[in-house]
């Protein structure tokens, strides 16, 4: 489930058409590269926000 305060933000900001959802559970970088079709370097791992800022 995405976070609804996430999923706005990344709207406003135009980048919610690169929003997706699974249902199964992706619980590694190499799981994820193979739901979304990708490579493993292709992955972000870790997203970090600035907030107020």
């Amino acid at each position: 489930m995405l976070n609804t305060r996430v999923k706005e933000f990344l709207e406003e900001k135009g980048f919610g058409d690169r929003l997706t959802e699974h249902a199964e559970t992706i619980d590694t970088v190499e799981h994820a590269a193979q739901q979304i079709g990708c490579t493993e370097s292709e992955i972000a791992k870790t997203l970090s926000f600035i907030v107020q800022g």
